[in-house]
């Protein structure tokens, strides 16, 4: 019975770094690569992913992939598609993605600026632990300082866990515990 293989092209990074692998198991490899035409293909076995079919890659109406602040977003949920999602967030600085309520860091590597900032941090303790609101908020009128402050917590961050950790702790008088590992 002859298996039903895909010719797929790998879309490798120029700025990923070239490391030294002390071991090497045969496993690893899957399929024959080969070099054509200024990229890199490789065939696959497509009994080797679920249904015989390889996974969709989330991506906008030019092609370039989507990403999304909570993974759970994604229209395409699988393996590829997180890694590819975290890769693109670290990418841009972002180190904060959600899935649900659950907050996902990735190490930057670096000080972003302003990520840990004062501001920041009444910021998120203002809506999730104070839960103040304009007086425009109030009457339904979005006021151009509420929709700049609603968007800058739109995003994942470390305060939104620990403000979302107390409120619990407080509604319902119990305690809170995060983990980081």
């Amino acid at each position: 019975k002859s298996e039903t293989e895909a010719k797929v092209k790998l879309a490798l990074p120029d700025d990923w770094h070239t490391i030294t692998c002390d071991s090497y198991h045969p496993s690893l490899e899957k399929g024959e690569s080969s070099d054509e035409g200024g990229g890199v293909f490789r065939k696959i076995k497509l009994s080797e992913y679920p249904g015989s079919v390889l996974p969709l890659r989330n991506v906008d109406d030019e092609g370039k992939s989507i990403c999304k602040s909570d993974i759970g977003d994604l229209s395409y949920l699988h393996e590829a598609a997180i890694l590819y999602n975290l890769r693109h967030c670290h990418a841009e600085g972002i180190p904060y993605t959600r899935v649900n309520d659950i907050v996902v860091a990735t190490n930057p590597f670096h000080w972003i600026d302003g990520l840990y900032s004062k501001k920041k941090q009444h910021d998120y303790a203002r809506d999730f632990v104070w839960d103040v609101r304009d007086e425009e908020e109030v009457n339904d009128e979005p006021t151009s300082t509420l929709g700049s402050f609603k968007n800058s917590i739109d995003e994942p961050h470390i305060y939104e866990t620990a403000c979302k950790a107390y409120r619990g702790m407080l509604a319902d008088n119990k305690n809170q515990t995060i983990l980081c590992p």
